[in-house]
Formats: structure tokens, sequence, C-alpha cells
């Protein structure tokens, strides 16, 4: 299924989620205008192709932990935006939520998204996934890794060092999107399922890395964001401890890896995963 018709199921059942929030307007706008202006919803289109590797139509059950996913993910933006956080001024080409809203009206969206995250995270019936949802939140996920960006990682010169705080910010949520597909699928074999946990992990380093280079690569304009923060900020990552060279190097050697887990894969609809993928070489 293409990436506009999922883009546009995912979108209209957020409206549906944050409809509620529309008593309170400025509250509402900003969270429409953080969630839905703009993004590539990567993270909610991984979760439902994943899930189409296993069934041939797409589920209410699937949109919904899509949704929130999409949520939870623009959230964390919404924060790390924040001047006492990353201090960033440019998010998909637009102004930040706390410069187009005010830091109080974000801070106070961003609490109200993460408590309807939380009442619908509770109707879960399957505890082990409910259990998911909050580590992937809490300090094993984005949380743990916001705060060891700002406060724990910031004199290391050490790859694997960088790569759990990477697993916590950035991997995780991939993580949590394949195993809310999984879950919602039956009788997915083990050995299929820890593959598919394998990809996830390279897919979410990659990411990444990706984004490290393109923070010193690229341009405002041409990703939507503000550039070389992490050098203002005196943060490390992928380009500053490696190099450039080898950062590209590492990107080339876990596509590959990518690949050949899908080439290993007994599933015959692999075309989505593989556009999604693509989308991730330089």
């Amino acid at each position: 299924m293409e990436d506009l018709i999922l883009i546009n199921l995912i979108e209209n059942n957020i409206k549906k989620i944050l409809f509620e929030f529309s008593i309170c307007d400025e509250i509402y706008n900003c969270s429409i205008y953080s969630i839905l202006n703009g993004g590539k919803k990567i993270r909610a289109l991984y979760c439902i192709n994943i899930y189409l590797l296993f069934n041939k139509n797409i589920s209410d059950e699937i949109i919904e932990f899509a949704s929130l996913i999409e949520i939870i993910h623009s959230t964390s933006l919404m924060l790390d935006d924040l001047p006492c956080m990353d201090n960033a001024h440019l998010r998909r080409n637009k102004n930040t939520s706390h410069i187009e809203f005010g830091e109080d009206i974000t801070i106070l969206t961003c609490i109200l998204l993460i408590n309807k995250v939380t009442k619908k995270i509770n109707e879960i019936e399957d505890k082990s996934l409910y259990e998911e949802f909050f580590n992937s939140i809490g300090l094993e996920g984005l949380i743990g890794g916001q705060y060891e960006d700002l406060h724990k990682i910031n004199n290391t010169t050490k790859i694997d060092e960088l790569e759990k705080n990477y697993y916590k910010k950035t991997i995780k949520l991939f993580e949590l999107a394949c195993i809310c597909a999984i879950s919602l699928s039956n009788n997915v074999d083990k050995e299929i399922k820890k593959k598919l946990l394998d990809l996830t992990y390279n897919l979410g380093l990659v990411f990444q890395i990706k984004d490290d280079i393109l923070d010193i690569t690229s341009s405002e304009k041409e990703i939507g964001k503000n550039i070389n923060k992490d050098i203002l900020n005196n943060k490390p990552n992928y380009v500053t401890i490696m190099g450039l060279d080898e950062s590209k190097k590492k990107i080339n050697e876990k596509i590959k890896e990518i690949e050949l887990i899908l080439t290993e894969l007994p599933l015959n609809n692999t075309i989505n995963l593989k556009r999604i993928i693509s989308k991730l070489n330089l």
C-alpha cells in the first residue's frame, strides 16, 4: 500500500484522538501543528508495514498503535526542541512549537499528549505490550536517552556508549513499532521475530547515523531543522567520533545487513519495507 494512503489513515486517526483537546484552542492548535504539520511518519509507517508482512488487510488496531507511536515521537521532539534542552527554532521547515506557541503552551500540550497516550495504553489488554509502551517512553527509552544526551555522554569518545544512547533515544521507538505489529499478528515464529528485531535495530541505528551526517553536511532547507546543533552544543555524534567517511561506511555495512535479513525472511510482502529502507541510503 502506498505511503500517502497510510499517512492519510494515520493522520485522520490522530485527529480523532486529539479532537477532545479542541475545548482549548491554543493547546489543540499546538498539538495539531506539532504532530500533523509535516513529517515523514516513518515510525508509524514502519509499524503498519511490519504488520502487513503477516496480514492482508489493515486493522483499526494497527492504525491506533501507529498513531500513538507518532504522537509519542512528535511529543518527544516538542520537548527536545525547548530552550532548556536542544534549543532548536526550526522543525520540519517550520518554527518549532515553542517559537510558534510559547514555552508554556508547548509544555502544557506535551503533558496533555502524554496523558492522552497513557490513557490509551491503559486500554491495552496485552500487558506485555502495555509494558513495551511505557519502557519506550521511560528511562529505558526516550526520557532516559534525552537525559543521557543532555548530562551523561557529552564528553564520550566511545562509540559503544553512543550506540547505547542511540538505542534509547531512537531505536527503542522503532522497536516498539515492530513489537506492536508482531503482537497484533497471530502465530509469528520466534525466529522471524528475532530477525525482524535485528533488522529494526540496524534500521534505527542507520536512521540516527544518517541524521548525524546530515546535521553536518546538509542545509536547514534540505532537512527542515537546525543544523550543526551537536557541534554547537558540544555533543558527540557518530561523525565527531568516527569521522564522516567511517560513518558512511557504517551505514553501508548496516544496510547490507538489513538487506541480508530481508532475504532470509520467508515472507513475500517485503516491498514496502524495502521502500522505507531505500530512503536511508545517503
